[in-house]
């Protein structure tokens, strides 16, 4: 893998970040608590990008195998939790919730072209994304949660 999984996570982020309606931004790359993950939750609307998992796919090595082509493919995925609200009431939740997962899938529905996310070695991208009430530190949040998942060799 040509690029970091710590480089990948800071771009979407970054990108992320921009949505109409986001106050802060934890990019779980970042170590300090300015910029990273936090225990609690101070300032919402609040996104919070970090790293789930990967996978090599063992069909990948074939093309190194038969092309001598040195590629490996490797899917990695990301979440993007976006907390929208402390959950109170249902409509209002509702009506927030679905007012910032509509603007972050704006910013996705932009990356149409390369460099996504503004960052090279990123070769294509996928995302899908549900309606989640998290629990963060004994308190219930209203949200959506997205789930990126992004392809390089």
């Amino acid at each position: 893998m040509a690029i970091t999984l710590a480089e990948i996570n800071t771009a979407i982020a970054a990108s992320l970040g921009a949505a109409t309606g986001i106050a802060r931004v934890q990019d779980a790359a970042k170590p300090d608590p300015d910029e990273g993950l936090t225990e609690g939750i101070a300032d919402l609307p609040m996104l919070q990008v970090y790293w789930q998992s990967l996978d090599t796919s063992t069909g990948s090595e074939n093309d190194r195998i038969a092309m001598r082509g040195g590629v490996r493919v490797t899917q990695c995925v990301f979440h993007a939790d976006v907390y929208a609200r402390q959950r109170g009431m249902i409509s209002e939740d509702a009506a927030r919730t679905l007012e910032l997962a509509e603007a972050v899938q704006e910013i996705l529905e932009a990356q149409d072209v390369k460099p996504y996310f503004g960052l090279i070695g990123v070769k294509s991208f996928r995302w899908t994304a549900e309606r989640v009430t998290f629990d963060y530190a004994g308190v219930a949040y209203a949200g959506v949660r997205f789930v990126i998942t992004v392809w390089v060799f």
